[in-house]
């Protein structure tokens, strides 16, 4: 009986016949050509106010010609919301300058929150590691004096 299962070995001939494809891994409904100077990103429009909210943040919608010639705003269909309307996503931009700022800005909250949370945590391993004063002796005591200064 033959084996049916083995691996046909293909020739250079069939290797230039097999058509070009791009595995679904790498290509998304989300995947749009870059544009110099903008950051860019898909908001869906599922939440009322949500665009609106949006555009007060410096974003503005990407719109490109239809077959018609028109503009009119890149969408990708997004889903159903609860009441069965269709809802959609909209490429936004926002000029590369304003992101650098609001990232910086996110830097810098997140910069003060792990500060905080690390002074939070020398306090409190100092309760932690409490000791009773009158039983240290005199280095000791100096020794914690200049620990304490560094919190």
């Amino acid at each position: 009986m033959e084996n049916t299962n083995l691996e046909r070995k293909s020739t250079k001939k069939e290797e230039v016949a097999r058509p070009k494809r791009i595995p679904l891994s790498r290509k998304s409904l989300l995947d749009h050509k870059q544009i110099p100077g903008f950051y860019l990103r898909f908001v869906s429009d599922d939440k009322p106010g949500k665009m609106q909210g949006i555009l007060d943040a410096g974003y503005s919608y990407v719109e490109e010609p239809n077959e018609k010639g028109e503009l009119e705003k890149v969408k990708r269909y997004a889903g159903v919301n609860n009441e069965g309307k269709a809802y959609y996503m909209f490429l936004m931009k926002l000029p590369q300058e304003y992101r650098n700022e609001d990232l910086q800005e996110k830097r810098r909250i997140s910069q003060a929150v792990m500060e905080s949370m690390n002074l939070k945590n020398k306090e409190f391993e100092i309760k932690e590691n409490a000791v009773d004063i009158n039983k240290l002796s005199v280095e000791q005591l100096k020794q914690l004096k200049e620990q304490l200064k560094n919190v």
